[in-house]
């Protein structure tokens, strides 16, 4: 079957919100496509100055009107021109979904033609102006999108209002940005990157995108009063859109790359614009900032900062006076006050947006199109990614391999090991038979231990949900021949308690698996030793075309402590 085939239409010219945002979901969304082996055939169309971000995609350039527009080419002329382009251009690739941000009506009024040519249509509702919101043209057109997302929490829907026929269509994410947290450098990485003294104090400027009109002259007033103290080392991020002039010194690092977000968790301090995706990257990197606001259409920057603001997460640069700015910055470095914005920001929920929404656009493509697409087993590979991220399951030795890599390591795994309920049998009696054949009816030492295991992994299927073995009839022949009491003991005291999730599909193979340990009492010793003991023993009984193969795999992957 063709690949989904998805068309991501952003409307910006001299910002570069809408674009980072489709970027984060289509990003994670192709990864999530990558779990399954599948291939994408996914096109970005942008009116944005800065297009160049989205270099792993097609992309489709159109002229901003900030560009095009002037003493010899009218606004409606420039509108007639692009409709024709982009009416083309969407007929011609027939996706299966259209994703459209922030105007639902499109920048030119053309979502009304364009609907026709796509399968569906998803919406992305950022937080905008109430007027804006309210409005007669914002609230007819979101009733033609099969599905709303809003890059929000449940907790701000007063600032989204939706008709009460097509809130069932609506589902709030949270924050979109495009950080991959396994891609953070560390602290001391990023250090010597910009080769930092130990004595000096890295400060992060930037105008965001930089597109503002006013961005070179808050960033040059910015650095001087930075600079100005020589234990400050100032890193400045020069966004996509910016075509000033650059600060280069003895103490000024020019940053021009596009994922500057890398490098936050190493910087002591921040300035920035409030706009949306850098207010949310610093926010998720933790980092003491004070924001400014900058005036925009339809984003109300100051609204952002003035709550942020009242929930501890920020500072807020009300000027670029330079005695405001001194002050913020000797606020922002004092320990004290630094730890409270940090312990605030902790408290924030994490934002998964971007993979949410991913999940989202995935199953309603899945919906409308006929696709190999495996929609179930978008939630369980979307959750063990974020697992991946935040470090809690590394189940490979090597760093540097992939997610997409691993997570599709274990699902062909998934094809020889199909999940049948002879198997647990086995296992079940393998273990009566080696009880009976001990000290009579007493308990072995290490049954209490395979016990707290196997009650953990039955736990993690109940959390996911199995198909053909429900986790309660997996729970039950787990435990037969071992002592009730034992058992009753790990339930109550473990089984009810534990939430940590992990791979399901690792954890049922290595259920399946026990009755292959030919010494039970030493791979009893650790849970990690149990899991590659397990996996040790079903290699003989795969039948592979290649076994070679896959020794060669399970040496360069082995599974470590979960």
């Amino acid at each position: 079957m063709a690949a989904p085939r998805i068309l991501f239409y952003a409307i910006n010219g001299t910002g570069l919100g809408h674009l980072s945002r489709l970027l984060a979901i289509a990003r994670q969304a192709k990864r999530l496509l990558d779990c399954q082996g599948r291939s994408c055939d996914f096109h970005v169309m942008t009116t944005s100055e800065a297009s160049e971000v989205a270099w792993d995609f097609p992309v489709y350039k159109l002229p901003s009107k900030t560009v095009a527009v002037n003493d010899a080419v009218s606004a409606r002329r420039h509108a007639a021109r692009c409709k024709m382009l982009i009416s083309n251009l969407v007929a011609g690739i027939k996706p299966d979904v259209l994703v459209m941000d922030t105007q639902p009506e499109g920048a030119f009024h053309e979502f009304v033609f364009l609907r026709d040519y796509a399968k569906a249509a998803l919406f992305i509702d950022r937080r905008k102006r109430r007027e804006v919101a309210e409005g007669k043209v914002h609230q007819s057109h979101l009733g033609l999108y099969e599905r709303i997302l809003v890059p929000d929490h449940p907790d701000s829907a007063a600032h989204y209002p939706i008709a009460s026929e097509i809130a069932t269509r609506r589902r709030f994410i949270g924050p979109v940005h495009g950080i991959r947290e396994e891609d953070w450098l560390s602290p001391e990485q990023v250090r010597r990157t910009f080769g930092a003294r130990p004595e000096q104090r890295l400060v992060y400027v930037s105008a965001g995108g930089g597109g503002d009109r006013e961005a070179e002259t808050n960033i040059h007033q910015l650095v001087d009063e930075v600079v100005a103290d020589p234990r400050n080392l100032c890193v400045v991020g020069y966004g996509p859109l910016y075509r000033g002039k650059r600060r280069y010194g003895a103490n000024v690092i020019a940053l021009g790359e596009a994922e500057a977000w890398r490098y936050f968790r190493g910087f002591d301090c921040a300035f920035s614009a409030g706009g949306y995706n850098s207010y949310q990257e610093l926010l998720a990197a933790g980092i003491p900032t004070s924001f400014f606001a900058q005036r925009k259409g339809l984003d109300r920057q100051d609204e952002r900062l003035a709550e942020g603001r009242h929930r501890g997460w920020h500072r807020v640069l009300a000027g670029f006076d330079p005695i405001l700015i001194r002050e913020e910055l000797t606020a922002l470095l004092d320990p004290e006050r630094a730890d409270r914005l940090r312990a605030r920001m902790a408290e924030r929920p994490r934002a998964m947006g971007a993979l949410r929404g991913a999940v989202a656009l995935l199953e309603l493509q899945a919906h409308v199109a006929p696709s190999s697409l495996d929609a179930a087993a978008l939630y369980p590979a979307a959750e063990a990614m974020d697992l991946w991220r935040r470090g809690e399951v590394r189940p490979i030795t090597d760093p540097s391999v992939p997610f997409e890599t691993v997570w599709q390591w274990h699902g062909w795994r998934k094809k020889t090991l199909a999940n049948r309920m002879d198997l647990v049998d086995e296992a079940a009696a393998a273990r009566d038979r080696w009880n009976r054949s001990q000290l009579g009816a007493e308990v072995r030492p290490e049954s209490v231990c395979d016990l707290d295991w196997a009650s953990w992994i039955a736990s993690r299927l109940e959390r996911w949900g199995t198909d053909r073995v429900t986790a309660r009839q997996l729970f039950g022949r787990l435990f037969k021949g071992f002592d009730a009491g034992a058992v009753d003991q790990v339930v109550r005291g473990h089984f009810d308690h534990l939430e940590d999730h992990l791979e399901p599909d690792l954890l049922a193979r290595a259920i399946r698996a026990l009755h292959r340990i030919e010494r039970p009492r030493e791979t009893a010793e650790s849970l990690t030793r149990l899991v590659d003991a397990a996996l040790e023993g079903r290699v003989p009984a795969l039948n592979l075309d290649d076994p070679t193969t896959w020794t060669t795999d399970h040496e360069e992957i082995s599974i470590v402590d979960f």
